[in-house]
């Protein structure tokens, strides 16, 4: 179970990268390069982050409705934590095109850092796979 969820993660994070690949492209040819770095690099490390937060905290139950907690509020809060730098390097290309080259190393360190651990850690999808088998029965 616990390579069954890395191995889900990294494809559908490889899957974001494909279906963003052209989008990329098209922003490469039009000089914003932080922005496509952005598209292939960050968006797929961020949904590796909020997919991990998700699996844990949003367990979908199809015979309850869905009930909002402060553990749901708080991750909700959480899951944007990756949508701001995005945001950032959108505003910083526009206004300084030649700035994002400086600001995507340590982007790239600072999605690095918020997602890798959810691939490398078995004892959170230990618990994980744990909390969801308990909660459905």
């Amino acid at each position: 179970p616990i390579e069954f969820a890395r191995y889900y993660l990294i494809s559908k994070a490889l899957s974001i990268v494909v279906i963003l690949s052209p989008f990329a492209v098209l922003l490469l040819i039009s000089g914003y390069i932080g922005d496509a770095i952005g598209l292939l690099v960050f968006i797929p490390l961020s949904s590796i982050f909020i997919m991990s937060l998700y699996a844990r905290y949003y367990q979908q139950r199809y015979n309850m409705p869905l009930n909002v907690s402060p553990v749901r509020f708080l991750i909700g809060i959480l899951s944007s934590i990756p949508l701001f730098p995005l945001f950032a390097i959108a505003f910083i290309n526009s206004f300084f095109p030649g700035a994002c080259i400086f600001i995507i190393p340590a982007l790239t360190i600072f999605y690095l850092l918020i997602s890798l651990p959810f691939l490398v850690s078995s004892s959170y999808w230990e618990s994980t796979i744990e909390k969801i088998v308990t909660s459905v029965s």
